[in-house]
């Protein structure tokens, strides 16, 4: 295979792992990423059990493509590698990423062992909670592909700056899971390219008139905490033809990459994601991980700030409700599981995705 024109990911990664089944040692490597508000890069790792050797760091803004030469060679006892993006401190060769850009490091351990790691929440100024669903490990020992699928809340509430950002993912399809004030998004730098295809819910939720009875004092923390159980039943027992659409599309590689979006990017969407990355095979604890992970990104005092001049109460139910907890998720699945038997048995009766297209969406989203 040539590689004048610089190392395809997708292709390294499968070799890696057809040699990784057939290997004496099986290691399990944790890396993490950093992003000053500069734009720099710090990149952890850690290996286990340890390994001895080196780690050769690729830098590029297209997650699937490398260049031929490492950004930086480093022992791997190091654990660290800082990256800044300013031109007097990259090598000419590999241009320096700017604020808005997104910056993939596929890292190589003793020329075996491979990883693929980026910050996974996009820096916006008004959209809500974007980020890439990717670099999760799988119970197979792959990888979930970065810079395929992202969620976020609403696009409407984009600034200016925010343009170039979401431009630079190259989005393909956006898949818009609630009531959308789509006709405000600004026709220009990148999104004109989205298609953005509207997926209505088929029983809808009156998310405004739940704000409007908490600033009225008519819901207290205990009754919130419960509808947050009655929210996620509905959206996962009462919208099967949404779910199933949604599900469906994604098994069509044409339509990436893709961005599911909702009013906050974490409810309806949040379910899709779950049902996603069950599929793939990642981990119970990554999936509830990546599910509470919209609690930095949605903060109260953004959200509703007039909520905080309000009484105690009203405060604490403002709180409560925009949060997401562990329970929320494993509630839901408990029922799942009650009435199903199991995640596949849902996905397989309820919603009528069965084995052939989990494979296909398989086959799309891990390295």
């Amino acid at each position: 295979m040539k590689r004048d024109k610089g190392i395809y990911v997708v292709w390294l990664l499968g070799v890696c792992f057809a040699l990784m089944s057939c290997a004496r040692q099986n290691y399990y490597i944790d890396t993490r990423m950093q992003r000053s508000a500069e734009g720099n890069y710090v990149i952890q790792w850690q290996v286990n059990p340890g390994m001895d050797g080196h780690v050769a760091i690729y830098a590029s803004q297209n997650a699937d493509k490398y260049p031929d030469q490492p950004q930086a060679i480093e022992q791997i006892a190091k654990q660290v590698y800082h990256y800044n993006t300013t031109p007097s401190s990259t090598p000419s060769s590999t241009p320096p990423s700017t604020p808005m850009q997104h910056t993939y490091f596929l890292l190589v351990f003793n020329s075996n062992e491979m990883r693929v790691v980026s910050n996974r929440t996009i820096p916006t100024v008004g959209i809500l909670n974007f980020r890439d669903i990717g670099g999760y490990m799988t119970d197979n020992n792959e990888q979930v592909r970065w810079g395929m699928l992202y969620r976020s809340g609403d696009l409407w509430r984009s600034f200016e700056q925010d343009i170039p950002t979401i431009g630079s993912l190259g989005i393909r399809t956006q898949y818009i899971m609630s009531p959308s004030r789509i006709s405000e998004i600004p026709p220009q730098l990148g999104m004109s390219a989205i298609e953005q295809i509207y997926v209505g819910p088929e029983r809808e939720i009156d998310f405004q008139h739940l704000i409007d009875n908490i600033y009225a004092g008519n819901r207290s923390r205990k009754e919130i905490k419960s509808m947050h159980k009655e929210l996620l039943q509905n959206i996962a027992f009462d919208n099967p033809n949404q779910l199933r659409i949604i599900l469906n599309e994604l098994t069509e590689p044409g339509n990436y990459p893709v961005l599911l979006s909702d009013d906050l990017g974490k409810d309806r969407v949040a379910f899709v994601v779950f049902l996603v990355h069950h599929i793939l095979g990642v981990s119970h604890s990554d999936a509830i991980n990546d599910y509470v992970l919209s609690n930095e990104n949605l903060p109260v005092s953004r959200l509703e700030p007039k909520g905080f001049t309000e009484p105690t109460e009203v405060q604490e139910a403002l709180t409560e409700y925009f949060r997401c907890e562990p329970n929320h998720l494993n509630d839901l699945i408990s029922e799942i599981q009650h009435r199903f038997g199991s995640i596949s048995g849902y996905l397989e009766e309820f919603l009528h995705f069965d084995s052939k297209s989990q494979q296909k969406l398989r086959n799309i989203l891990l390295y």
